[in-house]
Formats: structure tokens, C-alpha cells, sequence
């Protein structure tokens, strides 16, 4: 690979793409709501800060989003499937939530450009992975 005939190679596929309009307006990023980047932002740290299984118990759900001028509230609930696994996200003295939360912050600020005052909570919801009822409430099954 000695990057020779790039650009030929690559005005000749533009050439076999067929001319469509575009799928989302100029300033749209995603057909995804807020919500949904706000929920992804969390679970990423989640994913940086713990090991092993907890991150694959972890599901995280947006209870509330409010955007203002400058300034977006947002509410979530991590929900884990045991005991053990909610004294794991908290940490002793909740120093590990708070990381999350604050590492999480400084995402959703470079994200969405403003500040975001995040507030998370841990739940219980034993079996969620594989409880039908709850896996439609999480969107992973349609009704």
C-alpha cells in the first residue's frame, strides 16, 4: 500500500454511486433523539471505569432531559441486575459513580456545547437481561 492511484480509484467509485438526496438535513447529525447520546455517553464511561461483567449488566435510561438557553438537566438510571454489582457502580464513599458522573459530564459539555448538570442514580432490576417486559421498557424488543 503506497497510496498510487487513489484518486482515480476513488472518482471512479463516485462515479458508480447512484444520485440519491440526502437522508437527514444539513445540520442534523442522526435520526437518534438527545436522549439516546446522553444514555450512550454514560454507558462509554461505564465502560472505561469498571472491569469484568458489570458493564455488560449495566443498562442506562434517560428519565429526564431538559434543555435550556444554556444549560441541560439530565436525569438517568443506571440499572444493574444484582446487589452486588450496584455497590460496584456506587464505590466506596460513591467516589465511583461520581467519576462516572463528572467524566460523563465533560462529554455530554464537548458534545452538546453547553453546560450539562447530570444526575445519576443506581437501581436494581434483578434479571433485566433477560426479563421480556423489562427488555421491551429498554427498547430492545418491540411490543
Amino acid at each position: 500500500l503506497e497510496g498510487r492511484n487513489v484518486d482515480a480509484v476513488r472518482e471512479h467509485l463516485l462515479d458508480l454511486l447512484p444520485v440519491h438526496p440526502p437522508f437527514f438535513d444539513k445540520g442534523q447529525l442522526s435520526d437518534r433523539p438527545e436522549r439516546f447520546f446522553a444514555a450512550e455517553f454514560v454507558r462509554e464511561q461505564i465502560f472505561e471505569q469498571y472491569q469484568d461483567e458489570v458493564p455488560y449488566c449495566c443498562e442506562v435510561v434517560v428519565e429526564s432531559f431538559k434543555e435550556s438557553d444554556n444549560k441541560i438537566r439530565c436525569e438517568c438510571t443506571v440499572h444493574v441486575m444484582r446487589d452486588s454489582q450496584k455497590g460496584i457502580v456506587i464505590g466506596k464513599k460513591a467516589q465511583s459513580i461520581k467519576a462516572v458522573t463528572e467524566r460523563s459530564q465533560r462529554s455530554l459539555y464537548k458534545f452538546f456545547g453547553k453546560r450539562v448538570d447530570l444526575r445519576l442514580q443506581v437501581k436494581v432490576t434483578k434479571n433485566w437481561r433477560t426479563d421480556k417486559a423489562t427488555l421491551q421498557e429498554f427498547g430492545y424488543l418491540r411490543k
